[in-house]
């Protein structure tokens, strides 16, 4: 029998200049250190708007405790009217 305990969801909003690569590599290398089993389930860069682009992208990460218990994290990566600057 499984039993699926849903802990906490955090939402984390930002509006400003950031490095969506830094940041998607962040995610993958936290994950990675603490031995978790990392799959993409969904990734989508499309047109959002006139000011940019809408990136989409579902990571899970699984990491099993022993025969009876795992651990999963899921993080929905939303960036919404991204454009390319170049930041001197």
């Amino acid at each position: 029998m499984s039993v699926k305990i849903d802990l906490k969801t955090i939402h984390i909003r930002y509006k400003g200049l950031f490095d969506f690569q830094s940041v998607y590599s962040l995610v993958y290398k936290w994950l990675n250190d603490r031995e978790y089993r990392t799959q993409e389930g969904k990734y989508k860069n499309k047109p959002d708007s006139t000011w940019g682009y809408r990136h989409e992208i579902k990571i899970t990460g699984e990491k099993k405790i022993d025969a009876h218990y795992k651990y999963t994290v899921t993080l929905l990566l939303d960036a919404r009217d991204c454009s390319e600057v170049e930041v001197n």
